[in-house]
C-alpha cells in the first residue's frame, strides 16, 4: 500500500513557506552558535586536562550542524534544490539519530532512578524531560516536512515550460503499397491517386 506524505503550502497555515523556513534557519543558526559557546565555556577545564569523548562528539556534531544550516540558508535564499536536498537528507538522518539517542537517554534516566529507588519522586521530572524531547523532535520533523514541501514546489516550478508546436507544424502522410497496387501501377504509368 502506498501513502502520500503531506505537502504544505504555508507554514503554520498563514506564513509563506520559504520565508518561514529562512526564519527557522536563522533561529537554528543562533541556537547552534549559542550552544557551541556554552559547551566551550563550561568545559574549559576539561579541555586543558583531558577531552572526554562525548564532549568531542558534541562539538563535532554541532560544527557539522552549523555548516549544513549555513548551506540550508544559502539554498533557501538562492532557491537551490540541490542544496536544500543535501540539508534535507542530512537532517533526516540526524533526526533518526537524535530520536534513538533521546529514547536511550530517557530509558537510562528511568533505569538509574529505579536502581536508586527514587522513581516515585522523580516521575514528574522524567515525564517533563520526555515531553520536552518529544516536542523538540516533533518540531524538527515539522521543519523537515516544510523543507520537503519547498523542494517539491521548487522542482515543479523549474520544470514548467511552454512549447509552441503550431509554428513548426508539418503534415506528412505515409502510403504503403500492396502487391496488387504495384502491378496496377506498372500497367498504368499515368494513374493518379486521390486521397
Amino acid at each position: 500500500m502506498r501513502t502520500e506524505v503531506l505537502e504544505l503550502k504555508r507554514a503554520c497555515f498563514c506564513l509563506p513557506l520559504r520565508y518561514s523556513l529562512l526564519f527557522c534557519g536563522y533561529g537554528r543558526l543562533i541556537c547552534i552558535l549559542f550552544d557551541i559557546c556554552i559547551t566551550a565555556l563550561t568545559n574549559v577545564e576539561a579541555y586543558t586536562t583531558s577531552i572526554m569523548f562525548w564532549q568531542l562528539f558534541t562539538i563535532i556534531i554541532e560544527l557539522l550542524d552549523f555548516i549544513l544550516v549555513v548551506i540550508f540558508i544559502v539554498g533557501a535564499h538562492k532557491k537551490s534544490v540541490k542544496l536544500l536536498k543535501i540539508f534535507y537528507f542530512y537532517d533526516l538522518g540526524l533526526l533518526i539519530l537524535e530520536t534513538l539517542l533521546c529514547a536511550g537517554f530517557v530509558v537510562y534516566i528511568v533505569y538509574t532512578t529505579i536502581l536508586l529507588g527514587g522513581l516515585e519522586r522523580n516521575i514528574r521530572i522524567i515525564l517533563s524531560l520526555a515531553a520536552y524531547l518529544t516536542i523538540c523532535l516533533g518540531f524538527k520533523g515539522y521543519v523537515l516536512l516544510l523543507v520537503r514541501s519547498e523542494i517539491i514546489k521548487l522542482d515543479n516550478n523549474s520544470q514548467f515550460r511552454f512549447v509552441n508546436n503550431a509554428a513548426e507544424s508539418e503534415c506528412m502522410m505515409e502510403y504503403k503499397k500492396t502487391g496488387n497496387e504495384e502491378q496496377r501501377l506498372a500497367n498504368n504509368d499515368d494513374a493518379q491517386f486521390e486521397i
